[in-house]
């Protein structure tokens, strides 16, 4: 995906920055990501993750805005791991905090360097934040453009993994 501030170009996103957006977005259905494996470094875990609900996106207003993002998956695990026991819900918990971990890495590095970087608002969260002034003239006057800069982002991700080993292991 390229990146453009009005008329210029500014840069390519990545495929995980462009997975990221389209996240936010809500305009990717299902997605796999491959991760290191909680369980062995030196291995890889596949995990296919769909979105359960919309984004839900709250932005506070203050000196620096503050942009909180709710996410709510659902994933499956794809391979076997042989050092993993996924009937184990220790096991579960960790992959689950894993990918939370891995998500939110990639989707924070995504906003702050849009933010920092870019000096653009790709996701349009100036909607959001329009909605705490009462008039255009008031969202003018707070130069969203010029705080975005500068913006705290907070993600919350709810993820559900669960194993289709489970099923065959029963």
């Amino acid at each position: 995906m390229c990146v453009f501030n009005d008329d210029y170009y500014l840069s390519d996103l990545t495929a995980l920055e462009t997975l990221s957006y389209s996240i936010i977005r809500n305009e990717v259905s299902n997605f796999t990501i491959t991760m290191e494996s909680p369980f062995d470094p030196l291995s890889k875990i596949d995990i296919t993750l769909d979105s359960l609900s919309v984004p839900n996106i709250y932005v506070d207003i203050k000196e620096a805005p503050s942009i909180n993002i709710s996410l709510n998956l659902r994933g499956k695990v794809l391979n076997e791991l042989t050092e993993a026991n996924y009937s184990n819900s220790d096991a579960l918990i960790k992959l689950n905090d894993s990918v939370k971990k891995y998500l939110s890495n990639q989707i924070l590095s995504y906003l702050n360097k849009t933010a920092r970087e870019f000096k653009c608002d790709l996701n349009g969260f100036n909607k959001y934040a329009k909605k705490n002034f009462y008039t255009n003239q008031d969202f003018e006057k707070y130069n969203w453009p010029e705080k975005y800069v500068n913006a705290n982002f907070n993600l919350d991700i709810n993820s559900n993994i669960i194993s289709s080993l489970l099923i065959e292991n029963s």
